[in-house]
């Protein structure tokens, strides 16, 4: 039963998407990168055209959104192979235009994240994506706001005292160490206790949220601007983990804490890095609302995720579409 003291909003609230979005074969932004790092993690900016086929799935199942906004270092591509009334919709943010210029270039999605809710026009709520996650099903508004127009957050908070916070504690996942700063840091200012478990999925925002958690927190906001990439190779070579502030766990906490958005469970599915026939079976046989294809860095595995998922949807103008976009390929890196 939903809680009175969550906030509820007005009746029919628009909502936007955000992607980030990087093309790591783009020989322009290569030369910017090789200016601070002499090699490429390739599990973390391999690409393989996936937002071309996560923007498909929106028009496909989530057409009804008010804006899409794709944040980029100077990156655009063509948007022909989308319908072109939904193409309106579509708007290439550069980082430049919300992130302050001593901090750029930037090649960390934690920077990067901290900065999307200045986006320009942006919706009070909107839903921030990397660009390899989709929509596998029909999307509706009552996946995102309750009955009662309150705002649903598909993150796993909990409220309890847990390993984490045991001095003990060692991190095994690097990865984990921005989320665990921010924790320890907000529940030492709130007197509480929350754990948040992050999904590789969407992540539905209130953009006041975003804005407060910016300025509380500023001072140690700033730590993480300076890391200009970020690369867990090693835990303690490549970055000063004590500067290292997961901003997208620190929303979802003051969201929480404040009752900004009501914790709702919504189909979804992640494999990991290695896809095999499972997976593929399991997102075939499931249809999520929401799936991510995080690191494939196989382009075989990626291909044969193409035949079999998009393939699915039985609709010639739908396949025709994807048709054209791998026509296409080539001349997309050069726009």
């Amino acid at each position: 039963m939903e809680n009175n003291k969550y906030i509820r909003l007005n009746e029919n609230q628009k909502i936007d998407i955000v992607y980030t979005y990087v093309n790591s074969n783009d020989i322009k932004w290569q030369k910017k990168y090789y200016k601070h790092s002499n090699t490429i993690d390739n599990k973390r900016f391999i690409y393989n055209n996936e937002i071309l086929y996560s923007l498909l799935t929106v028009q496909k199942f989530f057409d009804w959104v008010n804006k899409i906004y794709i944040v980029n270092d100077n990156q655009k591509f063509s948007l022909d192979f989308l319908d072109k009334e939904f193409r309106k919709k579509i708007v290439f943010i550069d980082h430049k235009k919300i992130i302050p210029k001593k901090y750029l270039p930037t090649f960390n999605s934690r920077v990067i994240e901290c900065f999307l809710w200045k986006i320009k026009d942006l919706t009070d709520y909107f839903i921030y994506l990397n660009d390899d996650v989709f929509f596998g099903n029909y999307i509706y508004y009552s996946d995102f706001f309750t009955k009662n127009n309150i705002f649903k957050n598909f993150a796993n908070i909990k409220d309890e005292d847990i390993i984490v916070y045991k001095p003990t504690f060692k991190p095994i996942n690097p990865v984990s160490i921005g989320r665990i700063n921010i924790m320890k840091i907000f529940n030492s200012k709130f007197k509480t206790n929350y754990y948040v478990k992050l999904r590789h999925t969407s992540h539905n925002f209130n953009k006041y949220a975003c804005k407060y958690s910016y300025y509380m927190f500023i001072n140690y906001l700033k730590k993480t601007f300076e890391i200009k990439i970020r690369n867990y190779n090693s835990i303690n070579n490549n970055i000063d983990t004590q500067k290292d502030f997961c901003f997208l766990t620190l929303i979802h906490l003051v969201q929480f804490h404040f009752k900004l958005s009501l914790e709702a469970p919504i189909s979804m599915y992640g494999s990991g890095e290695n896809y095999n026939e499972k997976h593929y079976n399991t997102i075939i046989n499931l249809k999520p609302k929401i799936f991510n294809i995080n690191g494939i860095e196989n382009i075989n595995s990626w291909n044969n995720l193409q035949k079999k998922y998009f393939n699915l949807f039985n609709d010639n103008k739908y396949n025709n579409l994807i048709k054209k976009i791998e026509d296409d390929i080539k001349d997309i890196n050069n726009v």
